[in-house]
């Protein structure tokens, strides 16, 4: 916590966010920052406050709930209301039909499962395999990439390709931009974009995606190796000018 200015100027505050339990971060803060006065709890959002917001957040997208639906966002904003929930609730709602049959499986009751379930959408939207290399590829780095390098990265990997291309060999093996776009429009709203080493990269906004997307597609050590060592391939210019080798699909 060195970094944190002792002395700011007139008009200039810091507003700074943590979890009271996670790497001591609180506690270490507080040493820095000794009074009690700089510490406010962010609790919990009222059921009520928080269907409200829901139900305009719905209605700023010209969307609207029966009470069926309702009540099940009810129940599952009871046991959870943070404002991050109420985000992913929202997304998931927004996509309901008046005459879809919703049960509370719907809406799991924690983040992590929230986001596994919207994870779970953009595949089933987008494909498995295109969806779990791109995300795979942002969280495995540092400190993200820019869209060039991720769309690089998917065009150097075989397996998206051959997924991308599994019934027709394109004149040029590179996947569409188009692709990872309409991904990005289904999260854009998870994803920040941030400057690091004189480039503005993207990558999650919050922690908890970061955990969910390592656990979902890194868990593995084959994969989180092969992930390595195509990043690796990639920024020491391996392919860069060269006809990288690959395999006929069975179709094409």
């Amino acid at each position: 916590m060195s970094w944190i200015p002792r002395i700011l100027p007139h008009h200039v505050s810091i507003l700074l966010s943590t979890l009271p339990s996670e790497y001591n971060c609180l506690n270490i803060l507080k040493k820095v920052l000794p009074h009690d006065s700089q510490y406010l709890e962010i609790q919990s959002l009222p059921v009520d406050v928080s269907q409200e917001i829901l139900t305009d957040w719905l209605a700023s997208n010209s969307r609207k709930i029966n009470d069926h639906q309702m009540d099940v966002v009810r129940r599952a904003i009871q046991s959870c209301s943070l404002p991050l929930y109420l985000k992913l609730v929202f997304d998931q709602t927004v996509a309901w039909h008046s005459y879809d049959k919703i049960s509370s499986k719907h809406l799991p009751s924690t983040i992590p499962l929230m986001i596994d379930a919207l994870l779970d959408r953009l595949e089933r939207m987008h494909g498995k395999v295109l969806v779990s290399r791109a995300l795979a590829y942002i969280t495995a780095t540092k400190s993200g990439l820019t869209e060039p390098e991720l769309e690089d990265l998917l065009s150097c990997d075989d397996l998206v390709l051959q997924d991308v291309y599994q019934y027709w060999l394109p004149p040029v093996r590179r996947i569409p931009p188009l692709l990872w776009t309409r991904i990005r429009n289904d999260i854009n709203e998870y994803l920040v974009e941030r400057e690091a080493d004189g480039s503005q990269v993207i990558y999650w906004y919050h922690r908890q995606f970061t955990e969910v997307v390592r656990r979902r597609y890194l868990d593995n050590d084959r994969i989180k190796k092969e992930i390595h060592s195509l990043c690796a391939d990639y920024y020491i210019g391996k392919w860069a000018n060269v006809n990288k080798p690959f395999e006929y699909t069975p179709q094409q």
